[in-house]
């Protein structure tokens, strides 16, 4: 982890570094849950001081243009396609649903429930899922049969 966000903090770049941790995080959070790993080596580490929350939200222009450029852009990986897409219909982070098991899902009442241990509040989180998401997670559930 210092051997990637180290040099960005050394440039000066502050809050891309606490976003490079952040994303590392949730690619190895990831990991462990899919069992790849058997430890998560960022339990305990706290973001780079400096980085600051973010406001800034995607306008639908934008939101169109990735929606769109993800079949080109990540031609050869349908599930981080298919990831991001989640992101993107249920507004949550990419370490949750990238982390997203059978057992949290009712699609009969189309509620996603992530558990307080995956949630960066720590708290339960219930989300609404949407008819395209529900869509994704079928897609999804039916190439990993």
């Amino acid at each position: 982890m210092n051997r990637v966000v180290d040099p960005v903090l050394k440039r000066g770049r502050r809050v891309e570094a606490g976003r490079v941790f952040e994303d590392l995080r949730a690619v190895v959070r990831w990991a462990v849950a899919r069992v790849d790993l058997d430890h998560n080596p960022f339990d305990g580490m706290k973001k780079p001081a400096g980085s600051t929350p973010r406001e800034r939200a995607l306008s639908d222009d934008e939101i169109r243009l990735v929606w769109n450029g993800l079949p080109t852009t990540l031609a050869r990986s349908k599930a981080c396609q298919r990831i991001l897409k989640l992101c993107l219909v249920t507004a949550q982070r990419v370490g949750e649903v990238a982390g997203m098991a059978v057992s949290e899902l009712d699609l009969r009442t189309a509620t996603w429930t992530i558990p307080g241990t995956r949630t960066m509040n720590g708290h339960r989180h219930v989300a609404p899922l949407s008819t395209s998401a529900v869509g994704l997670i079928k897609e999804a559930d039916r190439r990993c049969r």
